[in-house]
């Protein structure tokens, strides 16, 4: 089946759903699981690391996405991925296949640099006492200071 070019899907890696579920629950930090792929996406981007995921899962389509907040960032993540070219703002499918790159490369990075030492048999153990808001800052913070130019 074609994938539309109006509302396309948001692919994750099969590996991360996993970590997605218990990140995106009721009472977790992540309301839905476009904030948790938004963040990922920007994490990414901000590394400069685009990574197709493999064995892929479709989450959730464009019209999930938050106009205000995940349809501006992606956009913008695409637009400046692609040399700031105009013509993609206007293209969903091609904004959403550059996000889920971007966010395969993000999860990796989380995952690296925080979420493997607390997994085992690719579930996240006691998800409730890591201060996943605090420790997410702390990630987001080091990449901020990292790309900064002071």
């Amino acid at each position: 089946m074609l994938e539309s070019t109006e509302n396309p899907m948001a692919y994750i890696n099969k590996r991360w759903e996993s970590l997605y579920d218990v990140l995106c629950r009721g009472d977790s930090v992540f309301d839905q699981m476009t904030n948790l792929f938004t963040l990922c996406a920007t994490i990414g981007h901000l590394n400069g690391e685009e990574k197709k995921p493999h064995d892929k899962k479709g989450i959730f389509r464009w019209s999930n996405l938050n106009l205000e907040s995940d349809v501006s960032i992606l956009t913008a993540i695409a637009w400046d991925a692609r040399e700031r070219d105009l013509a993609i703002l206007s293209d969903k499918k091609r904004i959403m296949e550059i996000a889920c790159d971007y966010a395969e490369s993000g999860m990796q990075y989380l995952y690296n640099n925080f979420f493997e030492d607390y997994m085992q048999d690719g579930q996240l153990l006691r998800p409730e006492k890591l201060d996943l808001e605090f420790n997410l800052a702390q990630i987001i913070e080091g990449l901020r200071q990292k790309q900064s130019v002071f």
